[in-house]
């Protein structure tokens, strides 16, 4: 009878132990781990892949990561901080056999009529160097046409590169300066076109396919992961607070105009997003006989001159404002199509003056949908 006894605790003890391995075991196993550490060759669009299922997630990783000055670019052995799949667990409390129907949370604007979104570049304040180049194309031919073959070269993550991956084509501009301050700011990333990898000839060498080409592009072009991009894009209002500048303008141009590519000294780390909507201002100073400046020109001089080294001309502008009268007089709207952690690319939505580099924007809000953006197509923001 003992040894029944013993049996019977034994079973008991054997089920509940099974009971807290069900109960706890299976969720602590499956649990998101709240860091990635970086591998070679890895990139935010893969890291959200991977952990979340949508590698369209990449600009909320970014943004929690504000260290990593190129998302494509990571470097092997940084710590990548995880967000909650919150995303994720509403899904799957959804039932399997009655999945709910796909409904855009709000509308957006469609922009492809204005630009290429994968086309239009960006403002890094480093250099970039890219995954490698295009060491050659067929014949003695140097610049490269859709269609035409091109010959890669790899330096980086050559041993990961696999037939049927696209990559662009970009250049990366000499170094530019604020055309206000003329301190040192960055460097013009242009996306010229678009590669395929059609077959690995040796080690890092590559023959390719130039698949779209949105510029001139030819051999010596660097070659990088493509930054993925969308042109439904939803509209946001701005802090009226926020100011920054237009640093420059897209193939290097000198007026700023309606269809405008543009670069900002701002980016989310300053509350810049992608569909924040500035005012696109021009600055008229009130005349005074109490001041002691003849012009906005020489005032402009003494105080960009005085601030040059501040990282950014919202102060330059608050100075400005309690130091002399001015008339803020908006002469357009832009839009953020994409947001860096300290530049912005936007374009130029309406614009009734031709301005030039330095160009004040300032944030917008509204409480009605404004007619520049009414009247831009509207597509569904899931």
């Amino acid at each position: 009878m003992a040894n029944i006894g013993s049996g019977k605790k034994a079973i008991v003890f054997l089920c509940l132990f099974v009971f807290l391995v069900l109960l706890f075991g299976t969720p602590l196993a499956g649990a998101q781990p709240k860091t990635h550490t970086v591998q070679k060759g890895d990139t935010l669009w893969d890291i959200c892949q991977k952990y979340y299922g949508d590698p369209n997630l990449w600009p909320k990783l970014w943004e929690m990561n504000p260290f990593v000055t190129n998302p494509h670019l990571l470097k092997p052995g940084d710590i990548i901080t995880l967000f909650e799949a919150d995303r994720e667990k509403a899904r799957a409390a959804v039932p399997a056999e009655k999945p709910a129907p796909l409904v855009p949370k709000m509308k957006g604007v469609d922009v492809s009529g204005l630009t290429k979104p994968e086309a239009m570049g960006y403002l890094s304040l480093v250099t970039v160097e890219g995954w490698g180049f295009i060491e050659a194309a067929t014949g003695s031919k140097m610049k490269l046409f859709e269609g035409d073959t091109a010959f890669v070269r790899f330096d980086r993550n050559g041993d990961v590169i696999r037939k049927g991956q696209e990559f662009a084509v970009a250049t990366c501009s000499q170094l530019i300066r604020h055309p206000l301050t003329d301190r040192p700011l960055g460097y013009i990333v242009n996306i010229r076109g678009k590669i395929e990898i059609k077959e690995r000839l040796r080690e890092s060498h590559f023959r390719a396919e130039l698949t779209q080409a949105y510029s001139e592009t030819g051999v010596g072009d660097i070659v990088m992961p493509i930054a993925p991009s969308s042109a439904c894009i939803q509209p946001m209002a701005t802090d009226i607070k926020l100011y920054g500048n237009i640093i420059a303008v897209k193939d290097n141009k000198k007026v700023i105009g309606q269809f405008s590519v543009v670069y900002l000294d701002c980016g989310f780390k300053d509350g810049v997003k992608r569909g924040s909507v500035f005012d696109l201002i021009k600055i008229i100073r009130i005349p005074s006989p109490n001041l002691q400046y003849d012009s906005a020109d020489k005032l402009f001089s003494e105080l960009t001159e005085r601030f040059a080294k501040e990282r950014y001309l919202c102060d330059l502008w608050e100075k400005l404002q309690k130091g002399e009268k001015l008339y803020e007089q908006s002469v357009g709207k832009i839009i953020v199509i994409e947001a860096r952690p300290d530049t912005s690319t936007a374009v130029v939505l309406t614009s009734s003056e031709e301005l030039s580099p330095g160009a004040f924007v300032k944030g917008v809000s509204w409480i009605e949908v404004p007619d520049y953006l009414a009247l831009l197509p509207f597509c569904p923001i899931e």
